[in-house]
Formats: structure tokens, C-alpha cells, sequence
């Protein structure tokens, strides 16, 4: 079995306002492989920050990130890396409006040498997954709130990625689909194998997650 972290932040830090503000400070942390870990930590903690610094969505004033222990900013460069092995949920969901639910999840294999029966196939797994399979010809406009942050995790999964990183992925929901995607996340976890780091500002249940740092003002104080 592989022990090494799946990702590691090495001593990282973000500047903005000309080096003023200090929206993450010197953090280190390893992600271990098939975990789901918690990043919790009020408005303004530099929660968001941190993960898109480990997804490699932006790059560290000093520091580095690495996946699977190579420079995750250098893998970046590399066409279609990111799709497959990094997933994204963001709290806004980031859906075209003008697409149904099976074309706005199947945008991510666009950038992949994947043919058209292989990405219908994928799209059938994963919508049966996340239990949309009768929303599958839907205007995402016409679904609800729950509905379209189910087809945003279904849109993170399609590729098979080894991570996948959500920003708030409860924060518009209501408490009954709040519950509902956490579960979702914490079977995909255990089905598909796949590392989860959550960021929110909200209590979450020890259930749904394995580890669980707290972060304020740019540093990990538990």
C-alpha cells in the first residue's frame, strides 16, 4: 500500500496588496490518500485560498505544493492533467444554464481523448450515483438547488480523478440536502476509492469526514 501523501503543501504562503496581506502563512500539510479531510474555519480564513492552492488553480508566493510528490504547478502545465486527476466543487456550482444536467456533466471529458460511448457510459455510472438518472435530458435552470449541486458533483467525478476538492460544497443548501450531499461525498468516498478535502465554515458531522484541521487568519491552529 502506498503511504505517501497524496498531497503535500510544503511551508506555503499567499501575498495580496504587494505582500501586505497575508492570506495564507507558512502552512505545511499532507493529504493522505483516500481520506476526506475537513478545512474548517470562518469567512476570511483563507480557506478558499488554500484550496486552490492545492488544486493548483493558483500558485504560492513561496513554498510548494506537490501531487504524488512532483510540483503540482508543473504537472499543471500539462494538457488534461487537471481533469483527470483533480475534481472540483465549488459552492456556486459553476453549471451553464443552457446545457441539461448529461451535457454539463460530461463537459470535463471534452478535453480528454475519451470517445462519445465511453463518455454516455461514464455519464450513466455517475448519474445513477448521484440519483438524477431521471433529470438526465434537464435544463440544469429548471433543477433545484440540490438537484444542480449533485450534477456539480457529478461534473468532479466524471473523469475518475484521484482528489477532489470542494469549496463549500453545502453552503447554499438548506439543512435536509446539506445532509444529503455530505452523505453523497462520504459514499463516493468509500465506492470510488477517491480523496476528498472540504473546506466550510460549518459545523459538520464527525461521520462524513476522517480528519479535520481548523485554519484562522492564513495558519492551521489545530
Amino acid at each position: 500500500m502506498n503511504n505517501a501523501p497524496i498531497l503535500e503543501a510544503k511551508d506555503i504562503s499567499k501575498f495580496y496588496e504587494d505582500g501586505q496581506v497575508k492570506a495564507i502563512d507558512g502552512i505545511s500539510l499532507q493529504v493522505k490518500r483516500g481520506e476526506i479531510l475537513i478545512i474548517h474555519g470562518p469567512s476570511g480564513s483563507g480557506k478558499s485560498t488554500l484550496m486552490h492552492l492545492l488544486g493548483g488553480l493558483d500558485s504560492p508566493n513561496t513554498g510548494e505544493v506537490f501531487y504524488e510528490g512532483r510540483p503540482i504547478i508543473e504537472m499543471c502545465r500539462n494538457r488534461g492533467f487537471r481533469v483527470k486527476n483533480l475534481g472540483f466543487i465549488f459552492q456556486t456550482f459553476y453549471l451553464w444554464q443552457n446545457l441539461n444536467t448529461l451535457e454539463n456533466i460530461m463537459l470535463p471529458l471534452l478535453e480528454l481523448p475519451v470517445s462519445q460511448r465511453e463518455r454516455f457510459l461514464r455519464v450513466k455510472e455517475i448519474i445513477n450515483e448521484v440519483g438524477l438518472a431521471d433529470k438526465i435530458n434537464t435544463s440544469v435552470k429548471f433543477l433545484s438547488v440540490g438537484q444542480r449541486q449533485r450534477v456539480a458533483v457529478a461534473r468532479a467525478l466524471i473523469a475518475k480523478p484521484s482528489v477532489i476538492l470542494a469549496d463549500e460544497p453545502t453552503g447554499s443548501l438548506d439543512s435536509r440536502n446539506k445532509e444529503s450531499v455530505l452523505q453523497l461525498l462520504r459514499n463516493i468516498n468509500k465506492k470510488f476509492k477517491v480523496t476528498i478535502v472540504m473546506v466550510t465554515h460549518e459545523n459538520t458531522s464527525r461521520e462524513y469526514y476522517d480528519r479535520h484541521i481548523h485554519l484562522l487568519d492564513g495558519k492551521i491552529c489545530s
